[in-house]
């Protein structure tokens, strides 16, 4: 077997990023788009009636996207399309 066969061990995560990623879930699934931009230091913005989180970059406010990958990982968050054919992160059964 090759080396790049093997997975990967996950990388170690905050339990403070487990607890933001499953406080945002808890109330049902949430855009992917919105998660990342929010905990990449993004601005709330107004877009066709809904709040939306947009902008924010890697590690600018000090959050890695990597950091919070690891948390979904963690938690066993799943994705799926929702009606308007956006992905979004959704808690496993029995979690939310």
């Amino acid at each position: 077997m090759d080396k790049s066969d093997e997975a990967l061990p996950p990388l170690p995560v905050k339990a403070e990023t487990i607890t933001w990623l499953k406080e945002r879930l808890s109330a049902g699934p949430q855009r992917i788009a919105s998660l990342v931009a929010e905990w990449c230091g993004g601005q709330q913005t107004q877009s066709k009636g809904t709040i939306v989180w947009e902008g924010g970059r890697d590690g600018t406010n000090g959050r890695l996207l990597a950091e919070m990958m690891a948390a979904r990982y963690v938690l066993g968050v799943v994705a799926l399309p929702d009606d308007a054919g956006c992905y979004c992160w959704q808690l496993p059964p029995g979690q939310q």
